[in-house]
């Protein structure tokens, strides 16, 4: 337990240290890359901590409150990680989403985790 809440500790302030410049987003696609591609071991945990991020936020379902009705509204889901899948699972599939598609890493880090998850694993049409 130690040492997992070590490890989110360091993804945190490695996030907090290196992306205070942006106010629209945190990461862009050319700053994970950059994570994906280094050699220091809390590089990759980083990008692994924000794809668990992104995958559970996406999994979670939550929804928001409508104002009118007070009504708790849930968005649809497009992403389906199958039980079982590993945190360095989702990071080795961003990674190489982030690899293949060097023309659109200048997007924000969101959408292209989202995008990534969402080419692995889409959900069923509904």
């Amino acid at each position: 337990m130690k040492r997992f809440a070590l490890n989110v500790a360091a993804i945190f302030f490695g996030l907090a240290a290196c992306c205070v410049a942006r106010a629209e987003y945190f990461l862009d696609g050319n700053t994970l890359n950059e994570f994906c591609t280094s050699a220091a071991t809390k590089s990759r945990l980083i990008v692994r901590g924000y794809a668990m991020a992104i995958a559970d936020g996406e999994g979670v379902g939550t929804g928001i409150i409508d104002d009118a009705t007070g009504s708790p509204v849930f968005p649809r889901r497009f992403v389906c990680v199958p039980i079982g899948v590993s945190a360095k699972q989702a990071e080795d599939l961003v990674c190489n989403y982030l690899s293949a598609h060097p023309e659109i890493r200048q997007m924000p880090g969101t959408m292209l985790v989202h995008n990534a998850l969402h080419d692995a694993w889409p959900c069923a049409q509904k």
